[in-house]
């Protein structure tokens, strides 16, 4: 299954999210404002690796909301990688884009995001998500990654809700990053403990509820403070 992708937001999340994909040859459009479009367009997307001192150049497909719904581009997937103040302004522009079969997955690293924005979107599917990356947007155009670490957990909130998307999601996030799926999401995942940690690495915890880590007594000592 070739699916579309849409990234709602270019900046260090959605960016290296979807550039990720892009490399993974991937059909990717990026949505995107202001000059970050416009260097994005002319420029392609830079991205710098702090840990490395090494630089990618990609080319992409970058768009306004406008240009998006005039091109009724259907996406199957849209990654939402806005920041949560933004996130009601969107709304309108992700109810005309979505269709039927489109999968929605909010990477915004807030508990319950997933759940609100069901309520909103009651005729889309809208599941629950969490990006665990350390990037920025430096320039218009140019992003900085501090560390190699990139990997997506998602999954859906209701345990008998089953879509072959779901599996085609899976199997492209793995051929790009480190990947995690949950059907469905568990009340002890991760994210719900640290929801604003990304950067935490604590997968040995991701079934573990937050009292329970700090009883804990053989964890290393970095454990809760990578």
């Amino acid at each position: 299954m070739n699916l579309k992708y849409m990234i709602l937001g270019a900046g260090g999340t959605g960016g290296i999210l979807g550039a990720t994909l892009t490399k993974a040859g991937k059909d990717v459009t990026f949505i995107a404002r202001g000059s970050n479009l416009d260097a994005m367009r002319n420029n392609g997307l830079i991205i710098r690796h702090l840990w490395d001192q090494t630089e990618e150049h990609l080319e992409v497909r970058a768009l306004s909301m406008e240009e998006s719904c005039v091109l009724s581009l259907a996406p199957e997937v849209i990654f939402i990688c806005v920041k949560e103040y933004s996130l009601d302004s969107v709304l309108p522009f992700i109810r005309q884009t979505a269709g039927p079969r489109t999968i929605i997955i909010p990477i915004l690293n807030i508990y319950g995001t997933g759940a609100r924005m069901q309520k909103e979107l009651p005729d889309c599917t809208v599941l629950d998500g969490c990006i665990y990356v350390s990037a920025s947007l430096e320039h218009p155009g140019v992003l900085v990654q501090h560390g190699p670490i990139l990997r997506v957990v998602f999954g859906p909130r209701d345990p008998s809700y089953i879509s072959p998307i779901l599996s085609a999601i899976q199997s492209d996030l793995c051929e790009a990053v480190s990947m995690e799926f949950y059907p469905p999401i568990s009340k002890g995942m991760l994210w719900r403990n640290f929801p604003m940690s990304p950067l935490s690495e604590l997968l040995e915890s991701t079934f573990m509820p937050w009292p329970e880590i700090f009883k804990r007594k053989d964890l290393p000592v970095n454990y809760l403070n990578p």
